[in-house]
């Protein structure tokens, strides 16, 4: 039996892509974070068991779940996900005042990077996959500033009314 298709705005994507997808980011996070099974599932409210199963892609996520672990890391476990359907899901004050600048300096290595990968005019997967870190840190400067852009307009549309 054939995995159903979920409609994205640009091509139809399997349930099983999904499910591998959400398997190999928990993997990643827990291998990055230095975690257990254990740990994941306390962060989660789930078994150690039961995170090993969404990891390997032999239980689906429910939603609640799903949520949580977004509440939790963010668009870190989210958006590899949601990238299967050309979405992308930004942190509301993303970066602090503080990392400007550290996001400064990933717009430029972003920017140096994509030039030195565009001299053969096309971006390989191995250039994608290479630069994404550099892509969320340029994202959440991009998320914060569009807030400051948001709060400025909503004090200018008060200060009119007063």
């Amino acid at each position: 039996m054939r995995s159903p298709l979920i409609h994205g705005s640009n091509r139809p994507v399997s349930a099983s892509s999904a499910v591998e997808v959400i398997g190999q980011t928990l993997q990643q996070i827990k291998q990055e974070d230095g975690l257990t099974w254990a740990d994941l599932g306390e962060l989660i409210g789930k078994s150690e068991d039961q995170v090993a199963k969404y990891a390997t892609g032999i239980a689906t996520m429910d939603a609640p779940t799903f949520l949580r672990c977004c509440e939790r890391w963010n668009g870190r476990f989210a958006n590899p996900v949601y990238a299967l359907f050309d979405l992308h899901l930004g942190e509301s004050a993303a970066t602090k005042k503080g990392d400007i600048p550290a996001s400064l300096l990933g717009m430029t290595r972003l920017s140096a990077f994509l030039q030195e990968a565009m001299l053969d005019q096309k971006l390989s997967d191995e250039d994608v996959i290479a630069m994404h870190p550099f892509v969320e840190i340029v994202g959440g400067l991009i998320d914060y500033l569009r807030k400051l852009y948001a709060d400025a307009m909503e004090r200018k549309a008060v200060e009119r009314h007063k």
